[in-house]
């Protein structure tokens, strides 16, 4: 996974990611769209010296700060549109859109993408 600067580079991420399954969903196809952020914890979330490894028990355990949800599945979304795997975002029915903080420090999207046969 990648964190890049600006979402003019996070959307040619999404792309290059996504670019092997271009026109999958022709219009007319109701798409879901499960999007997972994951995002690194502020430096203030831990503690210091040799605790700097360690969270705090005051750190939260889920991103309530920006980036706003909503902005980040339109980035993806429209880089996914971009990519040519459906036709216009707009099909999109369904889906699931969550923030956590990452584990292990690497932060990034993942994206999952069927037919909305419900």
């Amino acid at each position: 996974m990648y964190d890049p600067g600006t979402s003019n580079e996070w959307k040619a991420c999404v792309i290059h990611a996504v670019r092997g399954n271009a026109g999958l969903f022709p219009a007319g196809i109701p798409v879901r769209c499960d999007l997972t952020f994951y995002l690194p914890r502020p430096k203030s979330h831990f503690g210091t010296g040799k605790n700097a490894s360690m969270l705090k028990p005051s750190a939260p355990k889920r991103p309530t700060g920006k980036p706003d949800r909503d902005n980040l599945d339109k980035a993806v979304c429209d880089a996914i549109t971009a990519a040519g795997v459906w036709a216009d975002d707009s099909q999109v029915t369904d889906g699931r859109i969550r923030k956590r903080y990452c584990l292990d420090g690497q932060s990034g999207c993942e994206i999952a993408i069927t037919e909305d046969i419900e």
